[in-house]
């Protein structure tokens, strides 16, 4: 995971380079750094926007008294989104405005649900072991409206 890391930090800013070279030499300098400024710019009002919705969503769904798990890994996204729009280079910004649409982020949402699965169960072979499971589990109901548990004292 480490090399990973080092591998990306030395690639992004490489590749980021290059890309700036070679637009600049296409367009100018002065078209180039003010593209790079309104991405910053109209990331920064899009991903504060989208997480101002994101978290009425949150309480929405916690009102419900449910756990809001989409809008924290959305939140997530857009956090990343947010420092990637900030970040100065082309191919960081569509990375990020990639993250802003809600349609990829629940793919991704699919996709690594899928992948935290298949690592938590195996993969699913079209076999019927992977439906079949069953989980064998304790539990106690809990009626907030009456008082201690018996077995709790």
């Amino acid at each position: 995971m480490g090399l990973y890391l080092l591998i990306a930090f030395i690639a992004i800013p490489v590749i980021e380079i290059g890309v700036l070279i070679q637009v600049g030499g296409i367009i100018g300098t002065l078209p180039t750094l003010a593209i790079i400024i309104l991405t910053a710019i109209s990331g920064a009002y899009l991903v504060r926007a989208q997480g101002l919705a994101t978290a009425q969503s949150a309480q929405r769904t916690l009102s419900k008294g449910q756990v809001p798990l989409a809008e924290v890994f959305d939140g997530v996204c857009l956090f990343a989104s947010g420092l990637l729009l900030l970040t100065p280079g082309f191919v960081t910004d569509a990375v990020g405005g990639v993250l802003l649409i809600p349609v990829f982020r629940h793919w991704l949402r699919g996709v690594l649900v899928s992948r935290l699965l298949d690592t938590a169960l195996g993969p699913d072979d079209g076999g019927p072991d992977r439906q079949d499971r069953v989980i064998d589990a304790e539990y106690t109901v809990v009626d907030p409206t009456s008082g201690p548990n018996e077995d709790d004292q």
